[in-house]
């Protein structure tokens, strides 16, 4: 019944996979071209592997963040002649998107495992204290980006794409105002706006020990949740109220 979703985002996801794999190439042909070697003190948190699959899972999470906008570009009538209801479409849909996106994740921190393996950098991986609790935090990341982007595209159409990029300059454009030290009211207005923010619950710095430090784990992982929840709900909730 959602062949035609299922086999669109199989082949999304194939071709986001293979680029990931040109990119762990390129990143290994470079590493060994310039003859890099680790310092013999270095240290890496696994957690850092979480990150690097929680961006490229965000990334393509966002690419699907249109789902429900292809929906209104031509197929609306048909979608809602469909003999269930259009809650139930939109979820078995999203379902479908969520799935790749996990996918994704696992398939990128695999990546991550192979350049590690083959640059040497493994037997510097360490498992820190906090592992779980990043991991659950990188990994709601995605499916906020996937519920702040449909919540943002689900009335249009064509304009999807557009939208999706100009929000991924707007959160990393409030990332930046949020740093700097802006006049009052703005700094309140950015500092506002950072709520709704994924990439401000992803974002993390690395010590000299190669620790992850990060504060309120548990925080920023009931965060992500709530604006993948309430994203994907408002979503839903604006697309069956739309005019075919």
């Amino acid at each position: 019944m959602f062949y035609v979703e299922l086999l669109s985002v199989t082949r999304k996801a194939a071709v986001f996979a293979a680029w990931l794999i040109v990119a762990l190439f390129v990143n290994i042909a470079v590493w060994k071209l310039a003859h890099v070697k680790t310092p013999l003190d270095v240290k890496i948190s696994l957690d850092v592997v979480w990150a690097c699959a929680s961006i490229a899972a965000s990334v393509f999470a966002s690419i699907l963040g249109c789902t429900l906008a292809s929906e209104n570009d031509g197929h609306l009538p048909v979608a809602w002649t469909k003999p269930f209801s259009r809650i139930t479409h939109a979820l078995a849909k999203f379902a479908i998107d969520l799935g790749a996106v996990a996918a994704i994740f696992a398939f990128t921190c695999g990546i991550v495992f192979v350049y590690n393996g083959v640059t040497g950098l493994s037997a510097d991986l360490f498992v820190p204290a906090d592992v779980g609790e990043q991991l659950a935090r990188f990994i709601i990341a995605p499916f906020a980006f996937f519920g702040l982007m449909q919540a943002l595209t689900s009335t249009l159409s064509r304009q999807a794409g557009m939208v999706v990029g100009f929000t991924w300059v707007g959160l990393v454009a409030i990332i930046v105002l949020s740093i700097v030290r802006l006049p009052a009211p703005f700094h309140a207005i950015v500092g506002f706006l950072d709520y709704a923010n994924p990439l401000a619950y992803i974002a993390f710095a690395v010590d000299d020990n190669g620790t992850v430090i990060t504060y309120g784990l548990s925080a920023a992982a009931l965060t992500l949740a709530l604006i993948a929840t309430i994203g994907g709900a408002a979503a839903i909730y604006r697309w069956q109220r739309s005019e075919a």
